[in-house]
Order: C-alpha cells, then sequence, then structure tokens
C-alpha cells in the first residue's frame, strides 16, 4: 500500500480498515461475487477473478485470465481507470477516512525578493 509521506492520512488505521471491510468494498467494487469459498470470493463467468476477503492477505486479488494481482488499490484503480492515489482516496471516503488534504505550500513571489540592480 502506499506511503506515509503520500499525505496525511494515517496509513495503519487505513489498512487496517481496508482489510476489515474488503468483503463490502470487493461488493461495492464488483458487485455480487459468482462464488465464495472462505476466505476467497470469486466473480466473472468462471470465477476468473479472486479477493481474498479476509485474514492476514485481504484485499489482495488476482485475475487469472489477465495474469495480474495485487492490493486492493491496485484492482480498484484498474477497474476504474483511476491512478493510485485516486482509488485510496475512493477507498478512504468508503470506509469514512477522506484524506486530509493540506493547502499547497505558497511560493514566495520572486519580483518582491529581487534587488533592483
Amino acid at each position: 500500500f502506499a506511503g506515509a509521506a503520500m499525505s496525511g492520512r494515517d496509513w495503519q488505521a487505513f489498512d487496517a480498515q481496508l482489510r476489515a471491510r474488503t468483503p463490502e468494498l470487493a461488493v461495492d467494487l464488483l458487485g455480487k461475487p459468482s462464488f465464495r469459498a472462505g476466505q476467497e470470493w470469486r466473480w466473472g463467468r468462471k470465477g476468473s477473478l479472486s479477493v481474498v476477503i479476509s485474514g492476514a492477505k485481504a484485499g489482495m486479488w488476482f485475475d487469472h485470465e489477465a495474469g495480474q494481482g495485487g492490493g486492493f488499490a491496485d484492482l480498484v484503480g484498474r477497474d476504474l481507470g483511476m491512478v493510485r492515489s485516486d482509488a485510496n482516496d475512493w477507498i478512504a471516503d468508503r470506509i469514512g477516512m477522506r484524506a486530509r488534504h493540506k493547502p499547497p505550500a505558497r511560493r514566495a513571489d520572486r519580483a518582491a525578493t529581487s534587488v533592483p540592480a
């Protein structure tokens, strides 16, 4: 998952909430699973998309048709066409952990700091 330097988000709490709420997030993103087997749910006619919905690997996924996998934010990004930061925001909105955006730092006005020749 993303590093703490990316924003003011509490990444440990974010990760814990993501893992705890993977089942509902997966259904929000993908709809009702085709198959449910223990900690793994599958989507698609042949169940080719697999998501681990609980346990230590909750949120991990693999698309057997495409040969791709990763963390849940990667799946959100892939399915919704988002970059990772936007995918993390999509997740954060659903788990009640919106990012704490800092206002952009203001650049000093160069004209005000220049010394006449």
